[in-house]
């Protein structure tokens, strides 16, 4: 079994699809390959996102799920042609069958998977393919006990089992998103065949050969940079590789590529030591927003969301992005960025702990460096929110050095630089004292600024429409009730909205007015927040704030 991080591979324009049972089946003949995607598995369960539905699908995540299907091979069409079956993204704790024999374990949704099956498959009938997953909330439970002696796993929600499972943490809930538990194959499957292809591709600096890896330096006479939103034209250049024998092209592969110098300006100044961001020697102020995920179930996420998404930001002036570390990685929206002149925050999906892990992270890591380095240069690879100091204070740092010496690393998000993380007069904060925390007034944001804001915010409800989508049950329309409250993940949510608006409005509790309320508190507390951080930005060699992301 090789193990390794596999980005989708190009697509030739004579792709076909056949689809087996559940599952579309492809071959790669001659270095082309065709992608097959698992088929939706429909179960009678409700719509976990209205009424109080979620609570009836906890099941599913405490289950064990597998996936059956078959699929036709055809001969190799050369003696010294391999056979592989790649697993882009297998979600999460997979035992993987062909015709019977194990071929391959997993415990890793962020690393993608090529087994070689030349001995396995049958090249002239049906193979079958099983995937069994198990719980990753009960083996997530189980890890902790496991290794209880070792490491204590400290967490703030919602549960300790968590942090010991390399899955996307928003599984488990948050206090934006419900508690949807999946398991399955959530990137393409396929099966490929060849005799010579390119692994992967991008721009390497320094020359690996005993890796099979062969820098070719190469100049542009006249470069054109690419720029942010608002700061000039997105150029991109397309960079081409094949693989030739004999004069015939065995394989090829291309990828958009832009050019630009990021800096991240940390220097003492009047205000303490300053943080913002130098794009092509351009000082840019990074106003934009933090982004989850696009949707609970990864199914539904698709490239075309992804641009117009980003699309939307970019018509609204956004500048920047912050990946959160509890989603996924996903190259169609790194992509979607590049196009607009987004630039893009990426913290790193991890644990968010320190033990048991040390050693997978040195191994699953690099593969995910490896691949998202040549995608689209993030200008910040953030850590995380929680301590796991050797991780992202030495081997991390260690690591982006070792793949891209112009790669801008910061430890963690917030960060004090050794001191306190609230600490406003260096790194990023969190300012979650408005909304969360102290419950500050928003009329209070001129004293609760930073070098660089990069999380805040102000709840608020949904456009009634969307309440009454998710409320179907007449008796629950009213502020506060059963239904409203369960899928309000903020905590001790009706409280501080209340607070909020008997604050600064006539309380009015019938539900369009009360809707209505909460929402100009949240377009006053944004509006108060950017008017007066945004001021902060001040002038060349006086910036007292780099950015806001909300």
């Amino acid at each position: 079994m090789r193990q390794r991080h596999a980005p989708c591979p190009h697509l030739a324009p004579s792709e076909t699809y056949i689809p087996v049972n559940g599952i579309k089946s492809a071959y790669v003949d001659s270095g082309k390959p065709r992608p097959a995607m698992w088929g939706t598995v429909a179960l009678p369960i409700p719509d976990p996102f209205v009424d109080m539905n979620e609570r009836a699908v906890q099941w599913i995540g405490e289950k064990v799920w597998q996936y059956r299907v078959s699929f036709p091979a055809r001969k190799a069409s050369s003696s010294s042609a391999t056979t592989d079956l790649v697993f882009e993204g297998l979600n999460i704790f997979a035992t993987v069958l062909l015709n019977g024999r194990k071929i391959l374990k997993t415990d890793n949704m962020f690393v993608s998977y090529q087994v070689n099956i030349g001995e396995h498959i049958k090249p002239d009938g049906n193979n079958i393919l099983e995937i069994i997953f198990d719980s990753a909330l009960i083996r997530g439970r189980e890890l902790v006990k496991e290794h209880s002696h070792e490491h204590k796993f400290l967490v703030r929600q919602p549960e300790a089992g968590r942090v010991a499972v390399r899955k996307a943490q928003y599984n488990w809930g948050w206090d934006w998103g419900p508690m949807l538990m999946t398991a399955a194959p959530w990137k393409p499957v396929y099966l490929e065949q060849y005799t010579a292809r390119l692994d992967d591709k991008g721009v390497r600096r320094t020359p690996v050969p005993r890796n099979g890896k062969y820098a070719v330096p190469f100049k542009i006479a006249t470069p054109q940079l690419w720029h942010p939103l608002n700061y000039g034209k997105q150029t991109r250049y397309e960079l081409q590789a094949s693989v030739v024998r004999s004069g015939e092209e065995l394989h090829s592969t291309s990828k958009l590529i832009g050019f630009r110098r990021a800096e991240l300006v940390q220097e003492p100044d009047a205000h303490g030591k300053s943080f913002y961001f130098r794009i092509n020697n351009v000082d840019v102020f990074g106003g934009g927003s933090c982004w989850v995920l696009a949707d609970s179930y990864l199914s539904q996420i698709s490239s075309v969301r992804y641009h117009d998404w980003i699309k939307l930001m970019a018509e609204g002036n956004q500048v920047m992005i912050r990946v959160w570390g509890g989603g996924i990685y996903d190259d169609a929206l790194l992509d979607a960025c590049d196009e607009f002149g987004v630039l893009i925050w990426h913290d790193f999906h991890s644990r968010y702990s320190l033990g048991r892990e040390q050693r997978d992270y040195q191994v699953q890591e690099r593969y995910r460096l490896d691949y998202d380095f040549e995608n689209n240069d993030p200008e910040s690879w953030c850590k995380s929110t929680f301590p796991a100091r050797y991780i992202y204070e030495h081997f991390l740092p260690e690591l982006v050095k070792q793949e891209d010496p112009f790669m801008i690393y910061h430890p963690s998000s917030p960060w004090g630089d050794g001191r306190p993380t609230a600490d406003p007069t260096v790194g990023d904060i969190h300012q979650w004292n408005l909304w969360h925390g102290a419950v500050n007034k928003y009329q209070e944001v001129s004293l609760l600024g930073g070098r660089f804001v990069s999380e805040f915010g102000m709840e608020a409800y949904p456009h009634l429409s969307t309440v009454r989508r998710m409320t179907t049950h007449s008796s629950q329309l009213y502020p506060g009730s059963m239904t409203i409250d369960l899928n309000n993940k903020g905590i001790f949510n009706e409280r501080r909205m209340t607070t909020y608006v008997s604050e600064n409005f006539r309380l009015k509790y019938d539900l369009p007015s009360y809707i209505h309320l909460t929402q100009v508190v949240q377009a006053e507390a944004m509006r108060a927040a950017y008017k007066t951080w945004r001021r902060d930005w001040g002038t060349p060699g006086d910036r007292k704030c780099g950015g806001v992301l909300v």
